[in-house]
């Protein structure tokens, strides 16, 4: 990913996440979203990631069901069901 004023948060959130700060990292986009300030669909994806890899369920839930339900709702299911399984593995 290349540098553009569109894509400037995603590079500093995938910054501050790779040094180790993911709270940080979310802090930023998740306000931005919220008041719906992103320039590009991609800072939204890019956040829904960031909360997915996180285990940050509640924050995916609450965008899954929301405004944004059409672009966020798979990655919430995604995210569940892994959490699920994690949590309740099947016994043969």
């Amino acid at each position: 990913m290349g540098f553009s004023p569109g894509n400037a948060q995603d590079l500093q959130a995938q910054v501050l996440e790779r040094a180790g700060q993911a709270d940080e990292a979310a802090r930023m986009p998740g306000a931005n979203i919220a008041a719906g300030h992103f320039a590009v669909q991609n800072t939204l994806i890019a956040y829904v990631e960031l909360l997915r890899r996180h285990g940050r369920l509640e924050e995916l839930r609450v965008l899954g069901t929301g405004e944004h339900t059409g672009e966020t709702l798979a990655y919430y299911a995604r995210a569940s069901k892994t959490t699920d399984r994690q949590m309740w593995p099947r016994r043969h």
